[in-house]
């Protein structure tokens, strides 16, 4: 899929997957947002709609000329290179995003160098159902895999939490099921 055919696919989103996103997954990820936050791979800006101080960033083009029309606070990226200073965010938030990329290690590095010590990295997954929905996702995320991922990087694993509840039947069966782990980074000085 190319990144114009992507960003109609993402326009697609059902009323119902809004709503659900707007009134029950945001309010609870928004409780561990701190400061400045950065929504990498904000899409369509779902979040950004959500919580009007966050700024996104993405490599779709579309998506950020979309997000521009719409007056959203939204930068386009390169591949694995944000655009950013060092030591600027106090958040960050990977929502549906790291199951897309082969090799994560050069964009989670650039976490590292545009977050504060003791930033927030909020990293949301699929269940396996919705994994297998999208045809762009490429790796599989469990919650240990993410917590040993991120861990190499002087992430600390904060909290886990299910959405819509911890039931591992849902990963398997329903396509909205996700998981999102909360991190703390703990840099070295």
């Amino acid at each position: 899929m190319n990144d114009f055919e992507y960003h109609k696919y993402l326009l697609t989103r059902s009323l119902l997957g809004k709503m659900y996103r707007n009134y029950y997954l945001y309010p609870r990820i928004n409780n561990y947002t701190k400061g400045k936050i950065l929504d990498v791979g904000c899409g369509i800006g779902d979040f950004l709609s959500f919580n009007k101080n966050a700024i996104g960033t993405d490599i779709n083009k579309y998506n950020i000329d979309y997000l521009r029309e719409k007056k959203m606070n939204a930068v386009l990226m390169e591949k694995d290179k944000l655009p950013f200073n060092n030591n600027k965010f106090h958040s960050i938030l990977l929502d549906n995003v790291i199951e897309h990329l082969i090799s994560p290690e050069k964009l989670i590095n650039e976490f590292v160098r545009v977050s504060i010590n003791n930033a927030n990295l909020i990293v949301g997954v699929p269940g396996l159902k919705g994994y297998k929905r999208d045809p762009d996702h490429k790796v599989f995320y469990t919650r240990d895999k993410l917590n040993n991922l991120f861990r190499k990087y002087g992430y600390v694993k904060n909290k886990t939490l299910y959405f819509p509840f911890r039931f591992p039947f849902l990963s398997a069966n329903l396509s909205s099921y996700s998981i999102f782990c909360i991190y703390k980074l703990i840099k070295n000085s």
